[in-house]
């Protein structure tokens, strides 16, 4: 008798507790994540090198994005670098001995800064994995300056000083297109590929100056010289593999 209420009771529960946990359930709707494209979101962005370590996104020192809409973000990337370099050598005889009075000193100063913009429109702004293409302007300026000075004494007496020095400064200017997919992993993270172009047309103008004493003729020389180059140039990147964080 016990074991048939048992057997009664048994499936009734299970019936009631499967029932109550679909109305439960129901009742509790979670939002569905499928991706970061709010308005007012920022993403940092880097790249991913051959041996899976994170680098710099297409050679920016910085590269943010920010969302403008589902439908549309820009991203802004800077690249500037710096370098002083100063070189002193000391013109040595045969035997290992320096020759007294003689010097040379090599200096170089470069400096490059590029600053580029990109408008993302993204097609499928709803789904977890979206496609974009964008396009933006691009601009850049580079210095370079490098002097070499030679100092040495003429018939033992005289200190002689020669001076070579090549100066440029480049601008450019262009425009950047490109193309790509984002997958969104985490609301946090996404992993991207991206194809890029770029054209640019850009002005280098060089110059280079000799000045010193000439030995053979015993008169003091000043030679210089200007160049102007206009390039127009194509860069096209390979694939670029990157990862974006949002916050």
């Amino acid at each position: 008798m016990y074991r048939f209420r048992y057997q009664i009771l048994l499936p009734i529960t299970v019936i009631l507790c499967s029932f109550i946990y679909a109305q439960e359930d129901s009742t509790t709707v979670k939002p569905e994540f499928k991706n970061s494209l709010k308005p007012g979101v920022w993403a940092i962005q880097f790249a991913i090198n051959d041996s899976l370590d994170l680098k710099s996104f297409q050679g920016k020192n910085l590269s943010v994005k920010r969302q403008l809409n589902k439908n549309w973000a820009i991203r802004v990337g800077i690249d500037m670098s710096a370098s002083l370099d100063r070189v002193e050598v000391e013109p040595l005889l045969n035997d290992n001995v320096p020759i007294e009075g003689s010097l040379r000193i090599e200096e170089t100063n470069d400096y490059s800064f590029l600053v580029s913009s990109v408008f993302q429109r993204y097609l499928n702004s709803d789904d977890k994995a979206v496609f974009y293409w964008g396009a933006g302007p691009a601009f850049g300026l580079t210095f370079y300056d490098f002097i070499r000075t030679n100092r040495s004494v003429f018939q033992d007496s005289i200190e002689v000083e020669n001076v070579t020095q090549e100066k440029s400064e480049t601008w450019r200017t262009g425009m950047l297109l490109a193309v790509g997919g984002e997958y969104f992993l985490k609301r946090q993270f996404s992993f991207f590929a991206e194809y890029s172009t770029g054209f640019f047309y850009s002005r280098k103008l060089r110059g280079s100056r000799n000045e010193g004493f000439n030995t053979n003729t015993g008169t003091y020389r000043v030679d210089l010289t200007e160049t102007r180059i206009d390039r127009f140039t194509i860069v096209a990147r390979s694939v670029t593999l990157g990862l974006s964080l949002y916050f």
